[in-house]
């Protein structure tokens, strides 16, 4: 058996690339597509997140997000670019977020 440090380095991943694990049902060693690996993440483990999805371009971004807390913020425009803006809690269920410009894209809360 290759030991895992001789294995080619792969520098994109994709959502169809596999990785090993334990099949905890058999115990036996299997490999995990990572888009199933996300898929049973997104299905099966809760955390306290809150996605939003601005579709339309806006500069002022109003999100009710019922956490009951003041979360972390991070905004990501439709490019996959890390956005800055001006953040406002209203309550510990809204936010409203404040950009120099109008674009599209998700918020992350948690």
């Amino acid at each position: 058996m290759a030991r895992i440090s001789s294995y080619t380095k792969d520098a994109q991943l994709t959502s169809a690339d596999k990785v090993i694990g334990t099949d905890s049902a058999t115990g036996n060693t299997a490999n995990f597509v990572l888009s199933d690996m996300v898929s049973f993440m997104e299905t099966n483990i809760k955390l306290p997140t809150y996605i939003f999805e601005q579709v339309q371009a806006a500069s002022s971004w109003v999100i009710t997000h019922n956490l009951g807390k003041f979360p972390s913020v991070e905004i990501i425009d439709t490019g996959g670019n890390l956005v800055l803006g001006e953040i406002t809690y209203n309550s510990i269920n809204q936010v409203t977020l404040t950009f120099n410009a109008a674009f599209s894209g998700k918020a992350y809360l948690n």
